[in-house]
């Protein structure tokens, strides 16, 4: 689900180990004060086929945001049900990998 500025902060991660990957998530999770649990590898190409856009977004290196999320423009609960709809696109395209 994106953050409720409507965008959803992900990291590009082609061209990088599991060790590369992982530090990505170790930093991420420590700055949140949380812990990584896991993540869900998506091309860039699958965010584009349901309509979103990924755009670069640096600093940090390789962030972006993925963008073009229905506007806010009905309800909150009839905006939170088609952002989730969408979620559900990603997730059908994503590959879980457990930490």
């Amino acid at each position: 689900m994106p953050h409720p500025r409507i965008e959803l902060s992900v990291f590009r991660i082609e061209g990088l180990d599991q060790n590369g990957v992982r530090e990505i998530g170790e930093n991420v999770a420590t700055q949140r004060g949380k812990r990584l649990v896991g993540r869900g590898d998506v091309t860039a190409g699958n965010i584009q086929s349901i309509g979103l856009r990924v755009e670069p977004k640096e600093p940090p290196p390789r962030h972006a945001d993925v963008g073009g999320w229905p506007a806010l423009s009905g309800t909150p609960k009839e905006d939170k049900s088609r952002q989730k709809l969408i979620a559900q696109q990603i997730v059908e395209r994503a590959r879980l990998v457990l930490a």
